[in-house]
């Protein structure tokens, strides 16, 4: 046992640690601006924020550098182009700028100083070679004034740009020379008739003698010497020349974006020869070929370098006289690594010995422990893997197919806003207006695909049709093309197997495909553009980040479970008869609990088996009788209760049934009350009648609380009490409707109604042995006294001005002010709604002088009052509560006048 305990920790640990060496050799996926391979084979990558990499030869990662991202003064600075001389030494254009806002909210980025600085091979800056003062040039510029740099043996070339001027500048690094201006050019656009043909620069190159050759958007070739006026043409536009360089000898070499061919160039004698055919191969043992690669240059000794189209696994090359190639970037060997590697194989194996120690001691305390372990775990875990990559699997398909939707009808859309714009000529032959044009009817689309997709990061990019090849015309919303910002070709921004299958989509009417662009995937949906006759002039590709359709959570490639299809059968069949035996006690377990779950508390489990589970099954069903004795009194004892006590009222409290509620539970709430005496007019009732009376009209009587939604709380001799949480509404239209109930029985009864609203206090009162829910409110600890008040007014339905204002302004609802006599409270009102209409009616026409005697009466005016009184009372002789003032005006009348004598 112990020979084994020791080889599976000693296999343990060495895996862990062979697993780590090999993940921590993996270098993540850089992201580049410029790169540079000098004469040893070594390669230099920069990024814009200036992380620096250095890579050897072999693809070893040598050094990781962060060059400064901030001078002196707090200016931030960024990087541009990079060149490398033979000795190793990178040459490096930086910007130093500030973020200003302008008066239009508008932030800008001004650039007030340039440099040109060399860097060892330690990733440390050495010197400026070149500075320029922006400001001193141009003023406030946001655009950067170094375009490229090139080197001609041991001299630095550097092409600047300010305003349409371009200087060739000319530097010794390692000489004391300042920099020499070689040439200055103004390059303008040139009239054709009524059209302009635009010579803007796409790519430069510089001679040794300050030529400037340079390479425009539509295709063409052009050089400008010193003592020259006006460029001439190296090459026609036909040839569509991309990427341009020179060499010592001022020899040119060009990129021909129509055949995907290396020209070198004499710009003397313009003799061309062709040095590499699309199909050539530049690195056999890779087997590259010249149309696999892009951003070609000349890079000195007779060698040219670029970089392969596939942007998740990048080729580096340098190629001609010399062949190297730097691929799979990847960590080196040093004392760290080791030590970490050793450290990750001992923490592994401490890991793995603590974890059996502790399965021992499972093992050897309980048998169902050993059972669970070793005999449903494995397979658990290996089933739940399954399903959980299943169901990620399926979550990120139907993620993306939602995606592709989302992008064909985006493209769809732009292919219907674009037709009738099929242009007349071919692309590198419209001129600047007619580019323009297709690229405003693009941008118009882009913006309606953006609104039928719902996608708002997508992108949307035009490809034209020329000699049967697919060039780059425009890209909205997404990364511009790499090979030119104009006629793009096609082979040049995609794989070979990308661009065959767009190209078999071309041929179709469209579909998805998954497209690579740098080290970036994308979901593309390809349409192609047909003009009116029928013929493909164009593609329209809408395209998206291919992880943007998936949360954050889905986004990381999480290891997928490979199972081989006989492991899979395997397990599963041993884990059927596993689960035969061992899960048979659960399984009664589970169905006991199923029975209980339905109602059967008397529910017995028969369990046959010796180890814990029996134990279980033992106490499971002493548990199941107590339970089902308990549960059977307590739901007896809580129907007996609600019978006397309404569910609402321990609802109130936050309680769902009675047994939950606690000796001193309360809440206090903003309530209604509707306080309601029963009786018959003429006659004193006795104890029997008035129990009849209840018994006969409760069902009436609650249904009418319950529609309004109140709750009876008490119901006695005294009267009944009802609480509405909600409006004060509900108490009014209640009483309302408990006046019409009880005037069509064959014995009126004869009410009277009080309406309040009061903060009121529900709770459970009493002591350990006898409990009530009670509710308490100003409005209830002085029932009695206003109930007194009613029969000495002479009212029989009163609202508190708290109910009053509860009710708020409701034209269905009519009260008047009817004062509080003598008794020196604050006002009552007396609402009408629950009179019959001609006694309503009365009371409505002398509301106004009725409540003008009710002021002056508060007032101590009893002359005044009286008169409005008397007024009313000649109107309605039957308003009790205008008799009932009258003679307080005239007690208190004939009180004045007696204190006078």
């Amino acid at each position: 046992m112990k020979w084994m305990k020791r080889s599976v920790i000693l296999v343990l640990a060495i895996l862990a640690g062979v697993l780590f060496a090999l993940e921590s050799g993996k270098v993540p996926q850089i992201s580049w601006d410029a790169y540079a391979i000098d004469g040893k084979g070594q390669l230099s990558l920069l990024r814009e924020d200036g992380k620096l990499w250095r890579v050897s030869s072999s693809g070893e990662l040598l050094g990781e550098t962060q060059l400064p991202q901030q001078d002196e003064e707090g200016l931030s600075i960024r990087y541009g182009d990079m060149v490398a001389d033979d000795s190793g030494t990178l040459y490096l254009t930086r910007e130093h700028y500030e973020v200003l806002v302008d008066g239009e909210g508008k932030r800008q980025e001004v650039i007030s100083l340039e440099e040109v600085v060399s860097c060892g091979s330690d990733g440390t800056i050495q010197a400026a070679v070149v500075t320029v003062d922006k400001t001193a040039l141009s003023g406030l510029s946001t655009q950067s004034y170094f375009c490229k740099l090139q080197m001609q043996g041991d001299t630095l070339l550097a092409i600047c740009e300010d305003q349409g001027r371009y200087d060739i500048l000319k530097v010794q690094p390692y000489g004391d020379a300042s920099p020499e201006t070689l040439s200055s050019f103004f390059l303008e656009t040139e009239e054709d008739g009524e059209e302009e043909q635009a010579l803007i620069p796409e790519d430069f190159a510089a001679l040794s003698d300050g030529t400037l050759v340079y390479t425009t958007q539509e295709g063409g070739l052009y050089a400008i010497a010193p003592q020259e006026e006006e460029p001439r043409v190296l090459a026609e536009s036909t040839l569509l020349a991309g990427q341009v360089s020179a060499d010592e000898e001022n020899m040119v070499y060009y990129v021909s974006r129509s055949t995907g061919a290396l020209y070198q160039l004499d710009p003397q004698s313009l003799t061309a020869q062709r040095l590499y055919s699309g199909e050539d191969t530049v690195n056999a043992r890779l087997d590259i070929t010249f149309d696999q690669l892009q951003q070609t240059r000349y890079v000195g000794a007779g060698d040219f370098c670029g970089v392969t189209i596939d942007g998740k696994d990048p080729v580096w090359l340098r190629f001609g006289k010399e062949a190297v190639a730097v691929e799979g970037i990847h960590q080196g060997w040093d004392l760290l690594r080791v030590g970490k590697t050793l450290l990750c194989a001992l923490v592994t194996g401490a890991l793995a010995a603590a974890i059996w120690w502790g399965i021992s001691r499972l093992l050897g305390a309980s048998r169902l422990v050993s059972r669970i372990l070793l005999q449903f775990l494995p397979a658990l875990v290996l089933v739940t893997a399954l399903l959980l990559g299943g169901m990620l699997t399926l979550y990120r398909q139907q993620c993306r197919e939602n995606l592709q939707d989302s992008l064909g009808a985006a493209a769809r859309f732009a292919v219907q806003s674009l037709e009738g714009a099929a242009p007349e000529t071919l692309p590198s032959r419209l001129n600047t207006l007619q580019r323009a044009s297709l690229e405003e009817n693009l941008e118009a689309a882009f913006q309606g695909a953006q609104i039928v997709s719902g996608l708002q990061n997508m992108g949307l990019r035009l490809y034209g049709l020329e000699d049967g090849s697919f060039y780059g015309l425009f890209s909205l919303g997404t990364e511009g093309f790499s090979s030119a910002s104009y006629l793009a070709p096609l082979d040049k921004e995609l794989t070979g197997s990308d661009l065959k299958q767009v190209e078999k989509l071309a041929e179709k009417d469209g579909g998805s495909v998954e497209t690579t662009q740098g080290a970036q995937s994308y979901e593309s949906y390809v349409v192609p553009l047909r003009g009116d006759d029928g013929e493909v002039w164009g593609l329209v590709e809408a395209r998206a980040e291919k992880d943007s359709a998936l949360p954050l959570w889905a986004r990381s490639n999480l290891p997928a479970v490979l199972v081989l299809a006989g492991a899979v059968l395997c397990c599963l069949l041993w884990l059927l008869a596993v689960l035969i035996g061992a899960f048979r006690p659960l399984k009664e377990l589970s169905r006991c609990i199923a029975a209980i779950g339905g109602g059967n508390w008397r529910v017995k489990a028969k369990i046959t088996s010796r180890d814990e589970l029996a134990q279980i099954g033992i106490s499971f069903n002493q548990m199941t009788e107590k339970l089902s004795q308990y549960i059977s009194n307590m739901v007896l004892l809580n129907n007996e209760y609600i019978k006397f006590t309404p569910r609402e009222l321990f609802q109130l409290l936050g309680k769902t049934k009675v047994t939950d509620l606690q000796l001193r539970d309360r809440q206090v709430q903003d309530m209604s009350l509707l306080y309601v005496t029963f009786g018959t007019p003429g006659e004193q009732m006795g104890n029997e009648d008035y129990f009849a009376l209840m018994n006969e009209n409760y069902d009436r009587i609650f249904d009418v609380v319950d529609i309004n939604r109140g709750i009876i709380q008490r119901f006695d001799g005294a009267g009944m009490l009802a609480l509405f949480p909600g409006q004060t509404r509900d108490a009014l239209n209640t009483a309302i409707s408990l006046k019409e109930i009880m005037a069509r029985e064959e014995r009126p009864v004869e009410l009277k109604i009080l309406i309040s609203r009061d903060k009121t206090l529900v709770g459970v009162a009493g002591n350990q042995k006898r409990q009530t829910i009670t509710a308490i409110s100003k409005t209830i600890m002085d029932i009695y006294a206003l109930n007194s008040l009613m029969d000495e007014i002479g009212t029989r339905y009163i609202i508190t001005r708290r109910g009053v204002e509860g009710i708020g302004e409701d034209s269905y609802f009519s009260c008047r002010e009817i004062g509080a006599g003598d008794w020196g409270r604050e006002s009552l009102y007396e609402f009408l709604d629950g009179m019959d209409t001609y006694e309503k009616k009365l009371h409505l026409i002398t509301r106004e002088e009725f409540e003008k005697g009710i002021h002056d009466y508060q007032q101590k005016r009893y002359f005044e009052a009286r008169k409005h009184f008397a007024s009313v009372l000649q109107t309605n002789q039957r308003d009790q509560v205008a008799m009932y003032y009258l003679m307080l005006c005239d007690t208190h009348s004939q009180e004045g006048m007696a204190r006078q004598n």
